[in-house]
């Protein structure tokens, strides 16, 4: 937990599909026992915009230009964690009220933020005709967006991490303006029409959204979040002085940005069939996560493997978890792409779409936690590993193919009469879809490592993950079966004060494939 060590010394029961679990390892669905209650949060953004365009044609240029200012007035109310959490380590706990620790706001806490902030934006952009056969376009957008002022005060910053108490004011230091350069072409390669070759690449940004701020409203002063471990049930003492866990922002935040590219070619095939194959990729830069920074930095044993001993403590010991929104994330795509396309010809037409991908991050639901869409990630301590939490996102699929058609039946081409009228018009219609398993990750349910790393969890992510078995690998560790999809043998609980070595979406899940048809009369 927070600061509590808890199911570390109970012997390893892995978690069996299809039925409940107390033990140790889990994949998508931690047992929680106890009241997860909270009430629901009400958001109100009004937007005003004010925005003109202006196109100009001129010989083989056509340029376009534009500005824009928009005006957000976000107000909330986060009643998240107001009723509070326990949190017990197993069925005989949460029978007995006997809870590991609270997480909750005191019962002064504020609720309400009112912020505001401006957006403005301006762009230009060239599409030029360089010949017959060649297309370019070029353009520029700059964007810069003021920081969000709280109506009220009631914002807070912590520059120096160490410090004993956060500072009220600006959630951070303005990042400043920023250019998003776009460059694409178009070339007819042999002039025919038949055989085209297409490219281009764009650098995009994501300003501040409501999500990145509702997450900063329980911070103190305005806020108390205190964590009470082996709290009274079911009123937490909160005269004991425990230490609160705060969401800053980091002071140095980055703009998040994506690098995106793509090049194709399509060609021209007979019977009105047309083959397109090309490359699609990105690249994220600066992209938002969360995770607690308050942990203490391991020892690192003779053989290389990072220890956090029984003694080690948070670097801040007037705070419990500091869940820093950073900007230090990172995602790589990467895709084959492949269409054949008939357009309808003798009554039938189809299409079938084939990607095989890879989507790696390093930030999947880390911004906030219920994001996730099956527990794939937790931003894990890294001092030992900078790749340790670098894994497939949730919405990576190796292979992706989708194909659809119709076609008229050609049933009363030879007919007449009653008996054309009886087979004529009908079609049939499909639509088929295969896609590959999602990744999993199994997690560890304690915090084995004792690093004391514990921000907010959404259901189904655990502290930790464990280490496979000697001898085992995560491909023989899939059984595939719907009574149970992985073997719990093939992963063991990691030494106490160690990491475990299992990957981040290192299980893949089960496929999807599906088929659906009609058959259809028009009368």
């Amino acid at each position: 937990g927070q600061d509590v060590e808890a199911n570390t010394t109970q012997p390893v029961q892995p978690f069996v599909p299809g039925r409940p679990t107390m033990g140790d390892i889990d994949v998508g669905g931690i047992p929680r026992f106890g009241p997860q209650i909270s009430a629901d949060v009400q958001l109100d953004q009004d937007v005003f915009s004010l925005q003109g365009d202006i196109l100009v044609s001129r010989g083989a240029h056509t340029i376009t230009a534009g500005i824009l200012a928009e005006r957000y007035h976000n107000d909330m109310f986060n009643p998240t964690f107001s009723r509070g959490l326990y949190a017990f380590g197993n069925l005989e706990g949460f029978l007995g009220n006997s809870a590991l620790r609270f997480i909750g706001l005191t019962p002064e806490g504020d609720l309400e933020r009112s912020w505001r902030s401006t957006l403005f934006g301006a762009y230009v952009q060239d599409q030029v005709r360089l010949s017959s056969t060649f297309t370019l376009n070029a353009g520029l957008r700059l964007e810069y967006a003021t920081l969000p002022e709280e109506q009220e005060g009631r914002d807070i910053n912590m520059p120096d991490l160490l410090a004993p108490e956060t500072t009220v004011g600006p959630l951070y230091d303005n990042p400043g303006a920023n250019l998003s350069p776009r460059l694409s072409f178009a070339w007819d390669v042999f002039g025919d029409g038949r055989t085209a070759l297409r490219g281009g690449y764009g650098l995009y940004f994501n300003n501040n959204v409501q999500q990145n701020l509702i997450v900063t409203i329980t911070n103190p002063p305005f806020t108390p979040r205190p964590v009470v471990p082996r709290p009274d049930f079911p009123q937490p003492d909160f005269s004991r002085g425990v230490p609160l866990s705060i969401r800053p922002i980091q002071w140095d935040i980055q703009t998040p940005r994506l690098h995106t590219w793509n090049v194709n070619v399509q060609q021209v095939l007979p019977s009105k069939m047309v083959l397109t194959v090309g490359y699609a990729g990105s690249r994220g830069r600066n992209l938002l996560r969360n995770g607690d920074v308050n942990v203490p930095v391991p020892e690192t044993l003779p053989d290389g493997t990072a220890f956090y001993p029984p003694t080690a403590g948070r670097p801040n010991r007037s705070f419990s978890a500091i869940e820093l929104k950073s900007s230090d994330g990172q995602s790589w795509y990467d895709a084959l792409i492949v269409e054949l396309r008939r357009m309808s010809a003798g009554g039938l037409s189809f299409q079938s779409s084939y990607t095989f991908s890879r989507n790696i991050d390093t930030t999947q639901a880390s911004t906030f936690f219920s994001d996730a869409t099956n527990g794939t990630v937790s931003w894990m301590p890294e001092f030992a590993n900078p790749n340790y939490n670098r894994g497939l996102a949730d919405y990576h699929a190796k292979h992706n193919w989708v194909v659809n058609f119709t076609w008229d039946l050609p049933f009363a081409r030879e007919s007449s009469g009653v008996v054309h009228a009886l087979l004529a018009d009908w079609q049939l219609a499909g639509i088929g879809r295969y896609r590959s398993g999602p990744p999993l990750t199994v997690f560890v349910q304690a915090n084995r490592s004792r690093s004391r790393w514990f921000p907010s969890l959404g259901p189904g992510v655990g502290p930790h993950r464990p280490s496979l078995a000697p001898g085992r690998t995560t491909e023989d560790a899939v059984l595939g079966t719907p009574e149970q999809w992985f073997d719990p043998t093939a992963f063991v609980i990691q030494p106490a004060g160690t990491m475990g070595d299992t990957g981040r979406g290192a299980i893949e899940g089960p496929d999807l494939r599906v088929l659906d048809l009609a058959l259809v009369k028009r009368i």
